[in-house]
């Protein structure tokens, strides 16, 4: 607890008064050799909490860290501060290189290790391909069975962004006879409050107008009438306009 993000001061006195009796507990069941200094340590680490605060800003772990790494500078045993002093200045002085030799590859610059390349330009291509990935190991062929090839392809079509658009809107006819609906549009309208509202329909049939050099796609849908009564807004028992 003592590790966490935030402290509330109730739980720690409440831990700190509970502590002691635990300890009374465990002495009923344990024998003495069992209790050292360390089963005593939890005594104080609630009223350390609320002097110091959370435990995270006060533990020695990243001074350890940096410690062992000095430690690993030592080539000469007889001289460990000079070894210390000279590996520290020499690391040092390739962190301030390594920011005006872009050329040379440092420690401090060099490309990560799972490193992919990164999206490349398309050059005319599928979006799909512009990021292929790298292999962490020895790559091993094999040859793909007809159900997994399928669902590949299935896959990789849905996931690219040129054929995306003719995924997102189905006709109604197309998916009468589908478990999965995909024939629904819906507009954000506004009331006389000015309040926002979502009006849902049904695609029916997609078309296309052509002109010289030019085309636009409309959609055709079953929409409410606001000028019917009989066919104008209405609310299902789902709530859905």
């Amino acid at each position: 607890m003592v590790g966490a993000k935030l402290l509330r001061i109730d739980d720690l006195v409440r831990v700190e008064t509970q502590i002691p009796i635990t300890l009374c507990k465990l002495e009923k069941v344990f024998p003495p050799s069992f209790f050292d200094v360390m089963v005593h340590l939890p005594i104080h680490l609630a009223n350390e909490a609320m002097l110091g605060g959370p435990v995270k800003y006060r533990w020695m772990y990243p001074i350890e860290r940096w410690l062992y790494l000095l430690k690993s500078l030592i080539g000469n045993k007889a001289w460990p501060e000079g070894c210390i002093a000279e590996g520290y200045i020499a690391n040092e002085c390739m962190n301030l290189c390594s920011r005006y030799l872009h050329t040379i590859d440092t420690k401090f610059n060099r490309p990560e290790r799972n490193y992919d390349g990164g999206l490349k330009k398309s050059e005319g291509r599928l979006s799909l391909f512009c990021q292929s990935g790298k292999t962490l190991g020895a790559p091993k062929q094999r040859d793909l069975e007809a159900n997994e090839l399928e669902q590949a392809h299935i896959y990789i079509l849905k996931n690219c962004d040129e054929v995306l658009p003719f995924l997102e809107f189905h006709a109604e006819d197309y998916d009468k006879n589908l478990k999965t609906q995909n024939c629904g549009v819906v507009v954000v309208g506004e009331t006389d409050k000015h309040e926002n509202i979502d009006y849902y329909g049904v695609l029916t049939d997609v078309l296309e107008l052509q002109f010289t050099g030019r085309r636009v796609v409309l959609f055709e849908c079953k929409w409410f009438d606001a000028y019917d009564k009989t066919k104008g807004v209405k609310i299902d028992e789902y709530g859905i306009v």
